[in-house]
């Protein structure tokens, strides 16, 4: 087998960028006068292509196309769907389109398999003239993560030296659940170089278990996707997976304990992120409900940050991989590495393990703190009587492409293993 290094990491990234590119039918090419009409090169210039409205004047989608990929949500979709007034076909194809048209400015797709979900739209439309209905998507199209391995195709993982491993000669448990309830899939997306510093899906990393979580624009979304996943029960298929059925929670009682998080001094939020915290509060607290201030020395967000910076820090496939592609970081992860340096822990609640050479007691270390600040949590949580804690997603506003800002706040609630809730996430609109 070649070793990719010899070849370069730039020439086999380019040349998987041109199969993908190759795969996008000649038909549904944006015309280069639109493309020439755009700031360039394309990678670094700051073409906002929603308000362009891209899609539109190419000229690509046919008017009921434009409706299908803008004027919908997931449920209105499938409502559409079951009563006929749309085939999966029509669905399917109006994706693919705006997907190919993504594509060719962004370069975001990973793997392109068009024409096999049109055949699988076909398909379905087939069997729904019949009466049939293969599961609650029936005839939805939903793209993957490049994590997602699709039999025939690659998963790399954005990483240059999974190019070598050849296509996938098996579906993911994931994978292998949207088929049976009914999906179409049409295309797997790029992913952040080692996966935010660690390759998750990858089973060489041994000290973290991922999980496999869907993204929409809407919350009902979410909810059906899930539903539909939990009902058809994928620890038959899946060992990892708890089989636990899905539980519908009723409406929260009329008046809720919010605690609102501190800010921690180690980790300032942005002005705009400081004021969405405050404008939430003060919204909730206008319906009635009670806001709880917590205290930075309470959150424990610095500290769980360091803990888990820690744990993902214990596993070097990342590293290894990385070299062998011949292929250097990203800028965004040799600032967060460098940003991560600039970060005053407090040493007197954890040391410093990467002086513990032992990589067994490290992880005994860290595990042993994570349960620590887990359980002050708890305690703090039950003693304050909340029924809720509100919060940033990350302390600071957008950052530019390829550059990374730290993500304490994002990781505080992965840490704790606590989650969101649509009932909450509602009551804050």
């Amino acid at each position: 087998m070649t070793n990719p290094s010899t070849n370069g990491w730039q020439t086999r990234g380019a040349e998987k960028r041109a199969r993908c590119q190759s795969l996008i039918p000649k038909a549904w090419e944006l015309p280069s006068a639109l493309v020439q009409s755009l700031s360039h090169p394309l990678k670094t210039s700051k073409n906002n292509l929603v308000e362009l409205d891209i899609a539109r004047r190419s000229g690509l989608l046919t008017e009921k196309e434009l409706r299908v990929t803008e004027a919908y949500d997931v449920q209105g979709l499938l409502k559409a769907l079951a009563s006929g007034q749309l085939t999966s076909l029509e669905v399917t194809v109006a994706f693919c389109k705006r997907a190919a048209i993504a594509q060719q400015l962004t370069s975001c797709l990973t793997e392109i398999f068009f024409d096999q979900a049109q055949e699988r739209a076909r398909h379905l439309d087939a069997l729904r003239a019949k009466g049939e209905v293969v599961g609650p998507l029936h005839g939805l199209p939903i793209s993957l993560k490049d994590s997602f391995q699709v039999r025939g195709t690659d998963a790399t993982l954005g990483l240059i030296a999974y190019l070598e491993n050849g296509p996938s000669k098996e579906n993911s448990y994931m994978v292998d659940t949207l088929l049976n309830l009914g999906a179409v899939l049409y295309c797997k997306t790029n992913i952040p170089q080692t996966l935010m510093q660690a390759p998750i899906a990858n089973p060489g990393l041994r000290t973290i278990l991922p999980s496999a979580g869907p993204l929409a624009n809407d919350i009902g979304a979410l909810e059906i996707f899930l539903k539909s996943v939990i009902d058809s029960r994928p620890a038959l298929l899946d060992s990892t997976v708890l089989d636990v059925p899905w539980r519908s929670v009723g409406p929260p009682k009329p008046k809720l304990r919010f605690g609102v998080l501190a800010e921690d001094p180690l980790l300032p939020w942005h002005p705009p992120v400081k004021k969405a915290v405050s404008d939430t509060a003060a919204l909730l607290r206008a319906q009635g409900h009670e806001i709880v201030p917590l205290a930075a020395q309470e959150c424990l967000t610095a500290a769980s940050y360091d803990v888990a910076t820690q744990l993902f820090g214990l596993d070097k496939t990342s590293a290894e991989i990385l070299a062998k592609g011949g292929e250097p970081l990203v800028p965004s992860l040799v600032f967060i590495r460098q940003a991560m340096k600039e970060v005053k822990f407090d040493r007197a609640f954890l040391p410093d393990t990467r002086a513990v050479k032992d990589g067994l007691e490290r992880l005994a270390i860290l595990n042993v703190k994570r349960y620590e600040i887990q359980d002050l949590w708890k305690k703090m949580w039950v003693a304050r009587g909340l029924d809720a804690v509100i919060g940033p997603g990350a302390q600071t506003t957008a950052v530019e492409h390829d550059m990374y800002a730290l993500a304490p706040y994002t990781c505080l609630f992965s840490f704790l293993d606590v989650s969101a809730t649509e009932s909450l996430d509602q009551l804050c609109r």
